[in-house]
């Protein structure tokens, strides 16, 4: 079976000014901030911004958590912006392990490599799947995700925590394989 792609679902750019490029995307094309990631910062310095996800201002619309993720590019490429990944909605969670079973078997002969999951992410709350491909680019397919109107205001996001007091966990994920060490890096820039 061919896992089945239903549309474009986002992309992610590392940036050298993340804040600078929300504010240009939403002055221009209405985007505005879902989730702000900032790692803690030691006491008396500002907080860094490692990340921002951002969606379309449909209104009371419900729209995507994310269309696009900055990343901070001095913390994962080497101060290098770019490309970091672009992402596809598949059907569903079959079409994603679908998907994941057919590049893990195809992998060796068409230098694809597995970059992070199966998993589900914390923001947008998508079951996720990355591999980098044999240009190093990554590309993610990704299926369920939230959808908020414009009435959900951005939250600041501890990135190195699961947000749970009781069982708090590192990293960015609800389920699945630990994130790659090479993942958002400057290969694929």
């Amino acid at each position: 079976d061919t896992p089945r792609i239903i549309r474009f679902g986002h992309y992610g750019i590392n940036s050298l000014d993340i804040e600078k490029s929300l504010e240009w995307y939403h002055e221009h094309l209405g985007i505005i901030a879902s989730d702000i990631l900032q790692p803690p910062s030691p006491p008396g310095e500002e907080p860094l911004t490692a990340g921002i996800f951002a969606r379309l201002d449909k209104g009371s619309t419900p729209t995507d958590h994310h269309s696009i993720f900055w990343l901070n590019a001095h913390l994962v490429s080497e101060g290098i912006p770019g490309l970091n990944h672009v992402s596809f909605e598949m059907l569903n969670i079959d079409d994603v392990f679908m998907g994941h079973e057919l590049l893990k078997r195809k992998a060796k002969k068409h230098d694809y490599e597995l970059e992070w999951g199966v998993g589900r992410h914390y923001q947008g709350s998508q079951i996720f799947d990355y591999w980098r491909s044999p240009f190093k680019q990554v590309h993610e397919h990704q299926t369920d995700g939230d959808y908020l109107d414009n009435t959900i205001p951005p939250q600041i996001v501890n990135p190195m925590s699961d947000g749970d007091p009781d069982y708090p966990e590192f990293g960015p994920s609800q389920w699945g394989a630990a994130i790659s060490e090479t993942f958002g890096n400057k290969e694929g820039t």
